[in-house]
């Protein structure tokens, strides 16, 4: 599992690693911002994260804000995420896995395989402990 990977640097470093081991079931969760909201990675480095590690990706896991960063429009509601799921697929990604925690309506995610849209069902519980 590779979390967060801020400067292109690493990145690069990761890309080259990943490449020449090659390793099997590669989950990639893009950790793009802090707990309250602080954006850990430049659009820029976004654009080379797309560029460069994606592709590596058996599963990616954004969240909705991270996938809307990685997507560049706006997640409000299911279509949006599958639209979104769909879109990070056709970046190389093998599949996706849209957390939908961040969500007004649910907790529901999507699981997209690159054929199958698949929404796990979630009920939202209000908690301070996350």
């Amino acid at each position: 599992k590779i979390g967060m990977i801020g400067s292109c640097e690493l990145m690069s470093c990761v890309a080259k690693n990943l490449s020449e081991f090659k390793p099997q079931n590669v989950v990639i969760d893009p950790v793009m911002f802090a707990k309250n909201g602080y954006a850990l990675m430049p659009q820029e480095n976004c654009d080379f994260f797309k560029q460069t590690i994606i592709k590596f990706a058996d599963i990616l896991t954004p969240n909705i804000p991270e996938a809307e960063f990685l997507c560049g429009f706006k997640i409000a509601n299911e279509e949006q995420m599958i639209k979104a799921a769909k879109h990070l697929c056709s970046l190389g990604v093998k599949a996706v896995l849209l957390k939908g925690g961040h969500s007004e309506a649910n907790a529901n995610d999507v699981l997209y395989d690159g054929k199958e849209i698949y929404i796990l069902k979630g009920e939202r519980i209000e908690t301070k402990n996350t």
